[in-house]
């Protein structure tokens, strides 16, 4: 099969930030503040702007103002932040996995990944017998949830 271009699928890895207040919280209006606080626009931009906190940019603004990132030091922050919105415009652009037991998944590719590429294994063998722990956690912790809880994630509908 010949296909006229590449197919690619941007990959928002590390699937973002939130902030909750519990609802039973003794101190919800503080945990609220606080939260408010931080997401600002004028504290989130220094947040994105600041290499060591690991924020990425979120608001429109923090697409706007370059000032901040030349600040911080960034030699070329458009180039940067061009990609980023690239990336979420994407029609194929794909979340993180966002499931119940995701870290074990990772973990599980990522010690397979480590073995082979120290040269301990074969690459498809360890994607192999990564794919059999894969099966091994879905099986663990539930083929049925595991769908759909995926398509929950994905905004579709439970099987």
């Amino acid at each position: 099969v010949e296909f006229p271009e590449v197919n690619h699928a941007p990959y928002l890895a590390f699937g973002g930030w939130l902030g909750a207040v519990d609802a039973k919280s003794d101190h919800a209006e503080a945990a609220y503040d606080f939260i408010s606080f931080l997401g600002n626009p004028e504290n989130s931009y220094i947040s994105v702007t600041t290499p060591e906190t690991g924020f990425n940019p979120c608001r429109k603004s923090h697409f706007e103002k370059l000032a901040g990132w030349y600040g911080y030091g960034f030699v070329h922050p458009e180039d940067y932040l061009r990609a980023i919105e690239a990336t979420i415009a994407h029609p194929n652009v794909q979340p993180d996995l966002r499931i119940p037991g995701a870290a074990r998944y990772f973990e599980a590719l990522d010690a397979q990944l480590s073995i082979a590429l120290a040269g301990g294994k074969a690459p498809q063998q360890a994607l192999d017998d990564a794919a059999k722990e894969w099966e091994k956690i879905t099986e663990d912790l539930g083929r049925t949830e595991q769908l759909n809880c995926y398509r929950a994630s994905l905004g579709l509908p439970a099987k």
